[in-house]
Order: structure tokens, then C-alpha cells, then sequence
């Protein structure tokens, strides 16, 4: 199999820590607005993440991987198992290699009922670790391969079981769910050591600004995982005005990657924030060498 030709992967093979950020794709069809967004990210980051249709329809994350590519900025094309079977996955797999996207992040998909399309039927043909078999076995593909780690389910056991699944079904890396319980992620990252999986493949810590109390709370109620512990809603929601709630979300998440750029063996960080790329761009900036 031909091996990845990725300057993100190069840099993880090296050891070197990854700065990741992630982002929505636009709602609108505007090329220049799609440039304006990757080429802000330019430079600041080993590499940027292109959600696949998230929680609405958005323009395809294949598209933007491409014109990111185009303006410098090295994509990792967000793939989910939700829209497509088997067929359409690959498909699209090789036109955005032949295109010059090689980092993939296969992953289920958040669920169609929590987006604006309730009605729409889900496919599923197969699932993530599938997918990335895959991929990871496409002779001449070249892919580098992610997925995402969820620090938070229950039970810890089977979590880590899947977790060493997508590791041996060639995940490079796994991102995980955004992290706003420190303390509950140093224990999983603990078993993680235990069972030596971070040595098997890079685990890239997610942090996601929020920039109110409202979207906060939204989320907590919305998604039971990750959890977002009350002290920190309540400690957005003790200021007043967008711009003081803005702020502490921002000192957050600077706080959370402080907190984690303390445990062994971690590779990296990805940052994100749906309703404000700015805001990541801030954190990205105040974490200087973190």
C-alpha cells in the first residue's frame, strides 16, 4: 500500500505536537466566502477539519478540502457513514484523493434528528471502523486515516475496546470529543496508557469554545456526551453581555488545553467553535508553544 503523503502526518510521525482546528462549512454556495474562511486558518495550523453536514446541510466538506487545499491550508476531509453507502463513501474517497486530499476523518455522524433535516432516512451501509478498513486497505488511495475517540461513554471498557478496533482498522489518528470534563479525561487517558494505545496511533484532544451561556446549556441538552459540568455554564452565565461571556469561553479553553498539555503521550490538540471561527483563531493564538 502506498504510504500517506500528508505534511500533517509527516509532522505526527516526526512527534511533533499538532495544532488542528476544525470548522463548518458555509451554508452558501460563495467560493469566496469558503476561501476567505480556510485562508484565515492559514499557517496556524498543521491542518483543518471540514465537518461533513453536521447538524445542517452545509456545502460538502469535500468541496472546501479542496479549496482549502488550494489556498495552502492542508484539509481533513470530514467523512460520515450516515449519508452514503459503501459505494458513494469510496467514490468520493478517490475523487478526493485524485484531487489532492489525502487526510480522511471517517466518523457515524451525529444523528439526522438532532439536525434541520429530521426527516431525512440515514443510511449506515456500514460503520466507521469499516469504512476506515476500508480505506486503509485501497491500494493506491495514499490516505491518511482519522477517526474520533469518545472519552466520555459508558462503559470506559467498551469505549476502549472500540477505540483499539479503529486503531487496528489503520486509524493514524483519532480525535476526540471535545473536552470540558478535565479530570474525567485524565482518568480515560490513563486507561489509554494502560493499554498502550496511544503508542499505536495519535490521540489529538478536541476543545471547543463556547462563546454563551445559552449555547452552552443548548448543548448539555441536546448531547449527554460530552458532558459539560454546570460550574462551567454557571461560570460563562456570571457575566454580563456577549462580549464578557465571549471572553470566558475563550479562557476556557485556553485553560483546558494548559490542563491537558500536562499529560504524557498526547499529540496534539484540535480546536474548534461552530458559532465563532474567530474565537478559535484567538485560542490558537494564546496557546503559543502549548
Amino acid at each position: 500500500m502506498k504510504e500517506p503523503s500528508s505534511k500533517f502526518q509527516e509532522n505526527l510521525r516526526a512527534g511533533k505536537r499538532v495544532i488542528l482546528a476544525e470548522v463548518k462549512p458555509p451554508t452558501g454556495a460563495d467560493p469566496v466566502m469558503i476561501r476567505n474562511l480556510v485562508r484565515s486558518f492559514a499557517a496556524k495550523v498543521s491542518a483543518l477539519g471540514l465537518s461533513d453536514n453536521r447538524d445542517e446541510v452545509r456545502v460538502s466538506s469535500l468541496a472546501t478540502s479542496v479549496l482549502a487545499a488550494d489556498e495552502g491550508v492542508e484539509p481533513i476531509l470530514h467523512m460520515t457513514t450516515r449519508d452514503r453507502n459503501r459505494i458513494g463513501l469510496l467514490s468520493d474517497c478517490l475523487g478526493a484523493c485524485a484531487l489532492g486530499v489525502k487526510n480522511f476523518l471517517c466518523t457515524g455522524g451525529t444523528h439526522q434528528t438532532l439536525g434541520t433535516f429530521r426527516d431525512a432516512k440515514n443510511v449506515y451501509d456500514i460503520d466507521p471502523v469499516q469504512f476506515m478498513q476500508m480505506i486503509s486497505g485501497k491500494d493506491g488511495l495514499g490516505a491518511c486515516v482519522g477517526g474520533v475517540a469518545n472519552p466520555f461513554a459508558d462503559p470506559v471498557e467498551l469505549q476502549l475496546m472500540v477505540t483499539a478496533k479503529k486503531i487496528a482498522a489503520g486509524a493514524r489518528f483519532l480525535v476526540t470529543q471535545p473536552v470540558f470534563d478535565t479530570q474525567r479525561f485524565g482518568a480515560w487517558w490513563g486507561k489509554i496508557r494502560e493499554a498502550g494505545l496511544e503508542k499505536k496511533t495519535a490521540f489529538v484532544a478536541g476543545v471547543r469554545v463556547l462563546c454563551s451561556a445559552e449555547e452552552a446549556r443548548k448543548m448539555a441538552a441536546e448531547r449527554p456526551n460530552p458532558l459539560i459540568p454546570p460550574a462551567l455554564t454557571e461560570r460563562i452565565g456570571a457575566k454580563k453581555g456577549a462580549s464578557a461571556q465571549r471572553d470566558e469561553g475563550i479562557a476556557i479553553a485556553l485553560e483546558t488545553v494548559k490542563s491537558l498539555a500536562e499529560l504524557e503521550g498526547l499529540a496534539g490538540f484540535e480546536i474548534s467553535c461552530d458559532c465563532d471561527p474567530e474565537a478559535a483563531l484567538e485560542v490558537i493564538k494564546g496557546m503559543g508553544n502549548a
